[in-house]
């Protein structure tokens, strides 16, 4: 499914809001803010895992409900609990670069993987998905630089594809990348 534009009027949780987004396709947004737990919670309610307090998520122009929003999302929340998607490459040459990029090799346990490589692990399985919406949280700033180089250009190239994300973030490299900056303030967004 194409979407043009997600739209988050009025979006209201736990204290944040009222919170408007709006991500147009190819754009990604900077989430930024001082509570590393406010942009956390955001991105739970964007991606319906939680549900708001008052609002509603607006995809070209329709209300979307919590599970149309999950069917839409590829997530990185919390790569500890994170599990490999079951869904195979339709590209198994994507799939081959983007395991160099991110330096892993294919058929590994996850049992066997460090947190920073189920993190690089999870980012080649979000872009295999290659849903409409990308949303990330803080713990990629724990990746190397190299690897959050290979997430920067990942991203650009996501964009490319007509692809849209929010990065919740305060590594001023991730927010270099990012079309917009949208910063949660004292339970806003500016």
């Amino acid at each position: 499914a194409v979407v043009d534009t997600c739209d988050a009027p009025g979006l209201s949780i736990a204290g944040i809001g009222p919170i408007d987004i709006i991500l147009s396709t190819g754009e990604i947004v900077a989430l930024t803010g001082p509570h590393a737990e406010d942009r956390a919670t955001l991105l739970h309610v964007l991606c319906g895992l939680i549900p708001p307090d008052s609002g509603t998520a607006i995809l070209d122009g329709h209300p979307m409900p919590s599970a149309g929003l999950r069917r839409l999302c590829g997530v990185l929340l919390d790569p500890a609990t994170w599990a490999a998607s079951s869904t195979p490459s339709a590209d198994p040459q994507r799939a081959a670069a983007l395991f160099a990029r991110f330096d892993l090799t294919v058929g590994r346990e996850l049992s066997s993987l460090t947190e920073t490589e189920r993190t690089r692990l999870a980012l080649i399985d979000i872009e295999l998905q290659d849903r409409p919406i990308r949303l990330y949280d803080e713990r990629m700033v724990r990746l190397e630089p190299r690897y959050r180089e290979a997430f920067a250009e990942t991203l650009r190239e996501a964009r490319g594809r007509g692809r849209r994300g929010i990065r919740a973030t305060s590594d001023a490299s991730m927010i270099a990348i990012a079309d917009r900056v949208v910063r949660i303030r004292v339970g806003r967004t500016d």
